[in-house]
């Protein structure tokens, strides 16, 4: 794959096909809500639905939030006890995988 052709990951990955589904289902439902006897109920249902879904992301976007913060305070703990301990703070060469031989 060459640069031009890379997925970018912050760009959602959605095909116009679902943008078709999306704007079918809304003109049933408006269709229905147009030709039915029942509209107070309807409306009712849809303002609960939309409420509902609201509420969803508004708590999701809450609880990601607070995993974000709590992660990146974490990670900025982790990193200032990271400094400290540092093989060479005091003058120490680090630990090796294979030791010198004195002998050669």
């Amino acid at each position: 794959m060459n640069e031009q052709t890379k997925r970018q990951p912050l760009l959602p990955q959605i095909s116009m096909r679902w943008y078709f589904v999306a704007m079918l289902v809304v003109a049933v439902l408006l269709a229905m809500f147009l030709r039915s006897s029942l509209n107070q109920y309807l409306e009712i249902a849809l303002l609960l639905t939309g409420v509902s879904a609201l509420l969803f992301f508004a708590m999701s976007a809450i609880t990601f939030a607070m995993a974000y913060v709590i992660g990146a305070t974490d990670k900025l703990a982790q990193q200032a006890e990271q400094k400290t301990e540092s093989p060479f703070a005091y003058d120490s060469l680090p630990p090796q995988i294979v030791p010198p031989h004195p002998n050669e």
